[in-house]
Parts: C-alpha cells; sequence; structure tokens
C-alpha cells in the first residue's frame, strides 16, 4: 500500500532531526519511481507538520538524462533503474577523477542490464 509506503518515507525524513529546513524539492529514481500509485500519493500527500519544511515539497522523478557527466553511446540507458548505476558510475569518476574508466563502467553496466 502506497500509503504505509509514505509512511515510511515520513518516519525517514524525521530522522533528520538536526536539521532546521529539509529542502522543498524531493528527488527519486529507482524502478519504483514508475508506479503510477508513487506518484499519485505524493502529489496528493498531506506532510506531517511534525517535518520542517518551509513550503509543500515538490517530488521530482530522476531520469538517466539528469546523470551528470555520464554519456550512455549505446542509448540503452533510458529506464528509471538505470540511474543507480549511472549514478555509481558517476561517483567513480569523481572519486578516480579520470573520465577513462567511464567506458569499462559503462560496458560493464550495459552487459549486467542484458543479462
Amino acid at each position: 500500500d502506497c500509503q504505509v509506503w509514505f509512511s515510511g518515507v515520513e518516519l525517514t525524513l524525521e530522522e533528520f532531526s538536526q536539521v532546521e529546513l529539509l529542502p522543498s524539492r524531493i528527488l527519486l529514481c529507482g524502478g519504483g519511481t514508475i508506479l503510477p500509485d508513487i506518484a499519485e500519493t505524493l502529489e496528493n500527500a498531506e506532510w506531517s507538520t511534525n517535518l520542517p519544511f518551509a513550503r509543500k515539497p515538490t517530488v521530482h522523478f530522476i531520469k538517466p538524462i539528469d546523470v551528470e557527466n555520464i554519456t550512455d553511446k549505446t542509448e540503452d540507458l533510458v529506464n528509471p533503474w538505470d540511474i543507480t548505476p549511472m549514478s555509481l558510475a558517476n561517483l567513480a569518476i569523481d572519486l578516480v577523477g579520470e573520465e577513462r574508466i567511464t567506458d569499462s563502467i559503462l560496458n560493464k553496466i550495459v552487459t549486467s542490464l542484458r543479462e
């Protein structure tokens, strides 16, 4: 049930008690974001007054095109569930500081997605 899921989201956000204000823009990614009930639940959400939002949060769903520093020349990475491996590749690029590992990482990601 999406309402149970939403309650879990609110409980998780309550863990940020040391934060004065929570950002009003929430980004979601992953395969679950394609479920229409998730989007509807978030659009109609009655956010807890215990959460320190300056205004009602807006929810955005990240698409593969939104991941910076990663160019998918294969054009195979188009689904919401591709975001996590693309983001990990982006993080690896940042950590290593060299873009030459991109081809290797993307090849491994595309290969694993085809399996």
